[in-house]
């Protein structure tokens, strides 16, 4: 992350210190979690100073779309209600149109995708807190965000809040994503792999006596007899 924060430019000022915090914040998650939680308490005490730095970071679209997710995933760490407008600004931001690029499979727009959904997720915490004003924007984002891939987490945040939600939520949707209010999260025991000490590449080993069906010899006899070096 040092060097992402440090081709930023612009956004960093010296002496700011809310930008010094989030700094720190983003540093640490994945490091200790006492130092990360205590600087979590940091932020929720200048919570003004430290969006307000946050902010000039997220509205810059050049910077590294990873390191607005992980601005974002320490906001919603944060989960403090007064996070909810940074966060629905970033979960109901429009994305580019994907470009049919013969032999691309993932463009930057897919890549900006998961800052949206860091910041659905944030929304989700606290709607789950009962903040209403992010259940508000968790709406907000299906009836407006164009994409159904954004959609479907706005969705599932909502039903998994609450699922009294989930007949307003399919007043919102077309007659096509209705089948959205029926996924859900899979549990572990669904989806458990038992391990096999067969390379499943391999066909399954010959029992003794079998005889390979390819590569067999004729059977018949040559069309023509061996010259035997005599004529008879």
């Amino acid at each position: 992350m040092e060097d992402s924060f440090g081709r930023a430019g612009p956004p960093k000022r010296p002496g700011d210190r809310g930008t010094w915090v989030i700094q720190q914040a983003v540093r640490l998650l994945n490091g200790d979690p006492e130092e990360y939680q205590h600087v979590l308490d940091v932020i929720r005490q200048d919570l003004d100073g430290v969006l307000s730095a946050t902010q000039r970071w997220l509205h810059d679209t050049d910077l590294d779309p990873m390191l607005r997710w992980s601005m974002l995933h320490v906001l919603s760490d944060v989960a403090h209600p007064g996070t909810v407008t940074a966060l629905h600004d970033q979960a109901a931001r429009r994305l580019p149109e994907r470009r049919k690029e013969p032999g691309v499979c993932e463009q930057a727009a897919d890549v900006e995708e998961l800052v949206n959904v860091m910041a659905i997720e944030g929304l989700g915490v606290l709607a789950r807190d009962g903040v209403a004003e992010a259940v508000d924007a968790l709406f907000d984002v299906l009836a407006n965000q164009d994409r159904r891939s954004l959609r479907r987490p706005a969705l599932a945040e909502l039903v998994g809040t609450n699922p009294e939600y989930r007949d307003r939520a399919a007043a919102l949707l077309g007659e096509e994503e209705r089948y959205l209010l029926d996924l859900r999260v899979a549990r572990e025991d669904e989806v458990r792999v038992v391990p096999d000490d067969r390379d499943p590449r391999r066909p399954p080993p010959r029992k003794v006596g079998d005889k390979p069906k390819l590569g067999r010899r004729d059977s018949r006899p040559p069309r023509h007899a061996p010259n035997d070096g005599g004529n008879r």
